[in-house]
This record gives C-alpha cells, sequence and structure tokens, in this order.
C-alpha cells in the first residue's frame, strides 16, 4: 500500500493525497480511495490535503523578525479629590518611576515596607547612604502651587504617554506627557542600567510612586492637610513576558487606588486627611525585543506580511493548557532553526485496533464493508513525509518514525540525535560495563558520573567540532551539566539544533458545514481561556497529542467524514519548553460503511426502514415502479437538485443504484389479484393443475380448458381434486405439489404491509406502492416526501387486492 499525491485532485491547485492498493498503480482512477462511480462521485473521493500558513512559511523563509519596539506607557494617571469641600492651593504632584536597585542605593528598607519619613527622604532629601534624592534624575513629572476650586481634582494628568522606549537598547525617555514633564529624568540611572532597563531573572521590581498635596484656603482655621504617596509595583519576572523564553508581549496594568502601598504625612504637624488620592494608574508594558532593520528583509516578498508578524512564544510544558492558547503561526521564532526543511504530514486513518483497514479506501467485500461500518471508534495519526514541491503526480516518501520522537524519557533529551555505541569510559564506577544503546539517553549507565564520564565524548572523537556539526549540535556547549533522574544521569542543557517533533490538535471530527475553510476561520474558533478549551477538550477537540500518540473517537453514524485539524512541527527550547516551528491546517475525508442491521429495508422483514425501495437482490414483482412513476421522477430530480454534498455518498449511492435499476416491473394503475403460487418446476401448467393433461387430446380435437361448451361440467369435467380450487395449497391431495409449491399468497389475508406465505416456508408479499423522495439541503439525509400509497383490499366478496 502507498500514498501518491495526485496533482488537482480533488479540485483545481489541490495536492490530494490518495490510497493505492496496488504499489504499481499511478493513475488517479486506479486509486483506491476514488468510489467505483468515480464519474458520477468526482466528490466523494477519500483524501487529505495540507496546507500550510502562508505568514508562518515567509517567516521561516526570511528569518522574519517581529517589528518591536518595547515600551514603558502611561495610558491614564487619574488623581481625585479625596472629600475636600473647600478650595484647595498649594497642590504639589510628583511622579517617579526607578526599580529596586535604585532604591536600595538610597535607602535600605523597601518601599513598600517603610514609613512616610523614609520614603519622603528618599524621594526628596537623599540621606547618608546616598545624599542625592530620587527626585533628581528619577522623576517623570512635576507641577507644584496649583489651586483648585472648591470640590473638584486634579483629574487625568497624564494620557497615552510613552515614557519610556527601548527597553533593552539603552533606554530612550520620551518625555511627552503633556504639561508637567520632568526634563531631567535619566532612565538608566532610574533602572539601574546603561544599556539592558528590563533585566528578568534579577528579580527586578519596579516602582512608579505618585505624591500628591494640597492644603485647604488660608482663611480656613487648620488649612495644612497630609500629604499622600502611592507606591504602584511590578514584578519584572512574575508579572511580565520575557522575550527570551515567551518573545515578550504587551502587558497592562488596571491599578486602583487599593493596589497601592500608602503613606500619609507631612512635615507641619497637620493631622487632616490627604486631599487627594490616586484612582486610576493603568500602564502598559511592551518587554519584547527589538527589532533592528538589518535583521529585516526589505525586499517585496515580504512586504505583505511586514504588520501580520506577533512576538514569538514558548510554551512551558508546566503550564501547557493556558501557555498553548497563545501560539500562532503568525509568531516570530526564536529556536535557532538552521536548515529548517518543509514536510507533508500524511494521515493514518483506521479502525481501533485493526490498522488492516485504511478508512481512506472504499471497501468491496461484504464482510469487509461490515468491519468499517459505523458505529465504532477510529484512530487517528499522522506519518511524516518528506516535502515534495513537484507539479507532476508523486509517491509520498514516509520518513522513519524515528524522525520525530527523541523523547527516551518524558521531557528529558540530549544533544545526541545519532546512534552513539561505546563502553562506558574509564573513571566511570560502573560494574556492569554496559553500553549507551539509546541515541538520546544514557540509560544503560548505572554508575557515578565523574570528570572524565562527563567529559568522554568530547575525547573519544579527533575532530569533536565536524562530529558535533555533521548532528547539527553545538560543538561549544557546556557538557558538564547533568541531573539525576529516576537513577540515571541525563543531559539538561538547552538544545536549539535538535531534530523537529509534531504535534496535532483536531478542530472539527466532521465538518460538515465547512466551519473551517481557511486559518481565519480557525484563529475564530480559538478558545479564548482555559475553560474554553476545558468545555472543548470535553468535545475530543484541542486534545495536543505527538504525532506517534493516535487520538480515537467514536462515530455513531455511517457515511462520509470530514476531519479538519491542525498540526506543527515544534523544537524543545529547555528541558520543559517548546516552540512551535512549521504549521499546517489538514483535512482528511474517511468512509465508514452502512451496518448490517442499518442497512434500509422493509421493516415488515425487521428492516430499519427505506427510502429507496430496498433491493438487495433480483426478487419477482408483481405491479412495480416504472419510469414514469412519481418515484423515479423524484429520484432523477433528486439526483440532479444539486443539494447532493461531499458527505452524502451513501444518499447518493442507493439513489444512483434506485435510478439504474430497472427490475421493479412497470406501474398498473388498478387490477384485483386474488392468488399468487410459485412453483420451483416448469412441469405445472394449466392442465397439470387443472387434472386434465391427459384428456386435452383427442384425435384430432385439442379442447383448451378455455372452451367452456367441451368442458361443461357434465359430459367433460375438470377433476375435483384438483388445487385449483383450493383456497390453500396444503388441503391439496397432491403431495408432490405441495412440495414443489415454494410461495403461496392469498391477498386477502393482508397484516399490515404485508401477506403472509400459506406455504409454509416462511416467505412474504411485501407491498409497495408510488410515492416520492426528496432532500431539502446537503449533508442531511434525504427521506420520504410523500405517504406510499399501496393496493388496498376491495370489498368485494371475492376478497381480492
Amino acid at each position: 500500500m502507498k500514498k501518491r499525491v495526485i496533482i488537482n485532485k480533488p479540485e483545481v491547485n489541490a495536492r490530494g493525497q490518495y490510497v493505492f492498493l496496488n504499489d504499481g498503480a499511478t493513475e488517479y482512477s486506479d486509486s483506491n480511495s476514488v468510489p467505483i462511480r468515480y464519474d458520477k462521485f468526482s466528490d466523494k473521493d477519500l483524501y487529505t490535503t495540507v496546507k500550510g500558513n502562508f505568514i508562518n512559511e515567509k517567516i521561516i523563509e526570511g528569518n522574519f523578525r517581529y517589528p518591536g519596539t518595547s515600551f514603558l506607557k502611561i495610558d491614564e494617571l487619574n488623581i481625585q479629590n479625596a472629600g475636600v469641600l473647600h478650595w484647595l492651593n498649594d497642590i504639589n504632584t510628583y511622579v517617579f518611576i526607578f526599580d529596586n536597585t535604585k532604591y536600595e542605593s538610597h535607602h535600605s528598607d523597601n518601599p513598600e515596607y517603610t514609613d512616610y519619613s523614609a520614603i519622603y527622604g528618599a524621594l526628596f532629601e537623599g540621606n547618608t547612604t546616598n545624599s542625592t534624592p530620587l527626585s533628581s534624575d528619577s522623576m517623570i513629572y512635576s507641577t507644584t502651587g496649583g489651586e483648585l476650586e472648591e470640590g473638584t481634582s486634579l483629574g487625568k494628568i497624564i494620557e497615552d504617554a510613552t515614557i519610556i522606549s527601548n527597553l533593552y537598547t539603552g533606554g530612550n525617555y520620551n518625555g511627552g506627557h503633556s504639561g508637567g514633564a520632568f526634563s531631567d529624568y535619566n532612565e538608566n540611572a532610574a533602572l539601574s542600567s546603561e544599556e539592558t532597563l528590563l533585566r528578568f531573572g534579577e528579580g527586578q521590581k519596579i516602582y512608579i510612586v505618585i505624591y500628591t498635596s494640597g492644603n485647604a484656603d488660608g482663611s480656613i482655621y487648620d488649612s495644612n492637610r497630609d500629604n499622600r504617596i502611592h507606591v504602584f509595583s511590578i514584578d519584572v519576572d512574575s508579572e511580565l513576558d520575557d522575550p527570551v523564553t515567551t518573545g515578550g508581549g504587551e502587558i497592562s496594568f488596571p491599578f486602583v487606588y487599593s493596589d497601592a502601598v500608602h503613606y500619609e504625612g507631612n512635615n507641619s504637624g497637620a493631622d487632616l486627611e490627604a486631599a487627594f488620592k490616586v484612582t486610576s494608574l493603568k500602564l502598559t508594558i511592551n518587554s519584547v525585543n527589538e527589532t533592528s532593520a538589518d535583521v529585516i528583509d526589505g525586499s517585496e516578498t515580504y512586504n505583505s506580511i511586514s504588520g501580520s508578524i506577533l512576538p514569538s512564544y514558548t510554551v512551558n510544558l508546566n503550564t501547557f493548557n493556558s501557555d498553548i492558547l497563545n501560539i500562532n503561526p503568525n509568531r516570530e521564532i526564536v529556536a535557532n532553526i538552521p536548515n529548517e526543511t518543509n514536510f507533508t504530514p500524511t494521515s493514518k486513518v483506521n479502525i481501533l485496533d485493526n490498522t488492516t483497514y485504511n478508512l481512506q479506501i472504499y471497501q468491496t467485500s461484504p464482510s469487509d464493508k461490515q468491519i468499517v461500518s459505523a458505529p465504532t471508534q477510529i484512530s487517528l495519526d499522522f506519518d511524516i513525509a518528506t516535502y515534495n514541491p513537484s507539479s507532476e503526480d508523486f509517491d509520498l516518501s514516509i520518513l522513519d518514525g524515528t524522525h520525530y520522537i527523541y523523547d527516551g524519557i518524558e521531557e528529558l533529551y540530549d544533544i545526541y540525535d545519532a546512534e552513539i555505541i561505546h563502553p562506558a569510559p574509564n573513571g566511570c564506577d560502573n560494574s556492569n560495563s554496559t553500553y549507551a544503546s539509546n541515541p538520546n539517553i544514557f540509560d544503560q549507565w548505572n554508575c557515578i558520573w565523574t570528570d572524565a564520564c562527563k567529559n568522554y565524548y568530547k575525547n573519544v572523537y579527533d575532530d569533536w567540532d565536524a562530529y558535533c556539526n555533521s548532528l547539527n549540535v553545538d560543538p561549544y556547549e557546556t557538557i558538564n551539566e547533568y541531573d539525576y533522574y529516576d537513577g540515571e544521569y541525563v543531559r539538561q542543557t538547552r538544545i536549539q539544533y535538535g531534530k523537529p517533533n509534531y504535534m496535532y490538535y483536531v478542530l472539527s471530527w466532521n465538518d460538515l458545514d465547512n466551519k473551517f475553510e481557511n486559518w481565519e476561520d480557525i484563529f475564530q474558533d480559538l478558545p479564548a481561556n482555559e475553560f474554553e478549551l476545558l468545555d472543548k477538550q470535553k468535545e475530543n477537540l484541542y486534545q495536543y497529542t505527538n504525532v506517534g500518540t493516535p487520538s480515537i473517537h467514536n462515530y455513531i453514524t455511517p457515511g462520509i467524514k470530514i476531519i479538519k485539524l491542525v498540526l506543527f512541527s515544534y523544537r524543545r527550547t529547555g528541558i520543559n519548553e517548546i516552540e512551535p516551528i512549521r504549521w499546517k491546517f489538514i483535512k482528511s475525508k474517511i468512509f465508514l460503511d452502512i451496518p448490517i442491521n442499518q442497512y434500509p429495508d422493509f421493516s415488515e422483514v425487521g428492516g430499519a426502514d427505506y427510502t429507496t425501495i430496498p433491493w438487495p437482490y433480483t426478487t419477482p414483482v408483481i405491479g412495480g415502479t416504472d419510469e414514469y412513476s412519481k418515484y423515479k421522477i423524484s429520484i432523477r430530480d433528486t439526483l440532479s437538485g444539486g443539494k447532493i454534498g461531499e458527505a452524502d455518498i451513501i444518499d447518493e449511492t442507493f439513489l444512483v443504484e434506485a435510478n439504474e435499476n430497472n427490475e421493479i416491473g412497470q406501474s398498473i394503475r388498478k387490477f384485483d389479484l386474488e392468488q399468487v403460487r410459485y412453483f420451483n418446476t416448469g412441469n405445472y401448467d394449466i392442465t397439470h393443475l387443472l387434472g386434465i393433461q391427459d384428456l386435452i387430446v383427442d384425435g384430432d380435437n385439442l379442447w383448451s380448458h378455455t372452451n367452456i361448451e367441451h368442458w361443461d361440467g357434465e359430459t367433460n369435467s375438470f377433476s375435483e381434486e384438483t388445487s385449483v380450487g383450493e383456497i390453500f395449497i396444503n388441503d391439496s391431495v397432491d403431495l408432490q405439489l405441495i412440495t414443489d409449491c415454494k410461495l403461496e399468497l392469498n391477498c386477502g389475508n393482508v397484516t399490515g404491509k404485508a401477506i403472509e406465505d400459506s406455504s409454509g416456508n416462511s416467505s412474504k408479499g411485501l407491498l409497495i406502492g408510488d410515492y416520492k423522495i426528496k432532500k431539502t439541503r446537503k449533508n442531511r439525509p434525504m427521506k420520504r416526501d410523500s405517504f406510499i400509497k399501496i393496493p388496498k383490499k376491495n370489498s368485494n366478496s371475492n376478497g381480492a387486492l
């Protein structure tokens, strides 16, 4: 069996993957994924198509970077009157931005755990540790001596202002906020670095400190009021996205008054409540790395995607369900991916635990049809094939399975992506003298690793650099970082150049309504949060699964099923971190046949009823439906009515078979029928049944049984023992006649829509009549459109139908 890509199938510009049981076959019509009546069922092929993501492919092709600029921005700083019902004067407002390192250089305590006097001194006075106050270089806003009417507020003193940009390249203080911008702010001094103002992994904390003061009008007794210092904080490591591991990104902080630590006090001994408070501080910090112009290809090739690139993102396996919601094919790729090759996934859809039966094949034998019938459980997995851009049909070349799974111990790996078989080196405390046969994990060495052990592989090759380059690994990566895991020492250093793994998730197990046509449809369906993700996973969707681990699904109904899913390659960027690389949107069509117990049949014989007249084999018909019947006309109208969808192969099969069936007799509008008998031998003509076979020839005379002058009942009469006069064949005295009679229908004995066989052979006569069939829409079952008008028993005394 093989998979072959057929160009321009199933539609123009498509590259459909079709199954061939004959490895030597090449033509589309020879594929076992194509219906036998492929001229009539052109859209019923079973295939897999794969579409890449245009932006993702251009990102890889051009090593395209997110055109980002890091920044710290104040979206809104709102200061409101705290309830003072007097005119206010001596209004002073100061805003500071600095980090913990800067503050510690002025005071030994923490600005969130101190008192008014200490923090006021650090802000405005300096101390013995540092005589220069923070107001000299860490203040971004300053207004003094203002006044306000009774009951009014300062309001939004800063709006939509980028305070600092280029946080990783020395910083740039913009000072563009309206009125009160303090020109002496020094971002390098305030954030304690000449180069990297945002520093991850160092415990950096950024403080936004807002000082407000104001006194009641001087004509009022005891007009002095407390000052208020608000301290808001942002923990860089826990509240911002590290650009190294996640690519960075924008994080908003909608602070309110209760989010701050407050200190009230003054230097005049006043004890009245402070006049103002910060009711809203909204900040945005973009932690993405800056993109320099020289890493972006400026050619027209990439103009169409230049505004579509998102920051890169790395998924932490320990917080998988939350992180996975942020992956996107439009993201910049941080992982070093030299010689990143394209690939072609190809689906493997089988009956669960039975790989013999590929569900992208139309089975032909009755027994095989029943094995692949619904209800059933199926397994879905993928092989990875080499990418072939050929414009001619070609066979897929499946890569070896070891190409994509390298986790000998889950979530631990090593740089050695090739066979390494060597004895344990000298210096190992190894009593077994065993070998390292696993290409990724030294799982056979039950030893204590010494320096000799750690450095062994550096010494075993004459040209270490060449060896590492042959494996696409960094020859200068430290080799001394090991960790102990389940009795074994395992290499845990960061891997950039390892071979890719592959992961997939199902969007729909049967996309009848074509909900997913393109990548935009996929983006619209993404869960917004973990709760939505869990809801979808309960429906067996968005189950992120590694290639090599089959997904299992239950199907209840037969027919074509259209599976839509997303598959992406990824590389490990750490022990518990992965980054998606190349994305594919996949459509796979499979077919589940009709189980024998649900095959349409007359309910009178235990079937599930029918829409088209069941015709599993040739059988006698009295009367029937001809080409001009309502039945046949409605079949032709349904087939040509444009409501046969690509998943309607069962309906279409029955309609075509019914249309081609020329064995259902002729429409006889009116006739009487009393009795039917069938004999399995031709010896019983009417003369035998009447017992006159030896009397019809008299010399030169032939006395036909219809000659009533000859057969007058007196001179010449029929036998009184003939079966013709008997209602039931079993009342005949001719035992051989009884044996040879295989069916007897006395049409006056109707039960429902059936006439019982009174010969004792358990057959039935089934009443059919004319009716219409209709199909209202694509991918929905057809149904009978009118009442079946069956023959009726008249009230005549003879009891005929």
